[in-house]
């Protein structure tokens, strides 16, 4: 059974150059071609979407909507991510369980930045799966969602939930600062 623990401690650990005294101090550097790196990877995985929920769930098309959502929430579990590790090294950075849970959390960042006007704050490669979106200076970490979707000890959660979480924060935020341009 993959716990959220183990599936963020296993499948998505963080590298980073043994010069440097932590991720942190990796990521706090500009590192622009880095991140330029990670957008490009995201928007090759979000093109593998169709393809991935056609292959695993017979679907012929997911649009980029909050019902879509909705869908993943009935065809995500715990017992499926099973399937995909069960074919996947975790040494492997481009296993087949890493990118398949990585297209879904670039499919929901997408979602979320079209419904609420959020963006992307990229994250170094090759640690893409730290990306997360920005909305209101609130950073919702899609890549964790997905994690915690997969998992045993948090496959219950929803994400069409936890939009509605992240929606009613922003607009809870929007309405106490009124004349902030969006």
């Amino acid at each position: 059974m993959a716990t959220y623990a183990t599936i963020s401690e296993n499948w998505f650990y963080r590298r980073y150059p043994k010069t440097l005294a932590s991720f942190e101090a990796f990521e706090a550097e500009p590192g622009i071609d880095d991140r330029l790196k990670s957008r490009q990877v995201m928007a090759r995985m979000l093109e593998e979407v169709p393809l991935t929920v056609n292959r695993l769930y017979g679907l012929d098309n997911l649009p980029l909507d909050l019902d879509s959502l909705r869908v993943l929430d009935e065809h995500i579990t715990a017992g499926e991510a099973e399937w995909w590790m069960k074919d996947s090294d975790p040494d492997d950075p481009n296993n087949y369980f890493k990118l398949t849970v990585s297209e879904f959390a670039v499919f929901l960042g997408t979602v979320c930045i079209g419904a609420l006007g959020a963006s992307w704050r990229y994250a170094r490669m090759p640690n893409y799966f730290e990306s997360t979106i920005v909305v209101e200076d609130i950073e919702f970490h899609v890549f964790d969602t997905i994690m915690k979707k997969c998992s045993h000890d948090f496959g219950h959660e929803h994400l069409s939930d936890k939009f509605h979480a992240l929606a009613t924060t922003v607009a809870s935020k929007r309405s106490a600062n009124p004349g902030k341009p969006q």
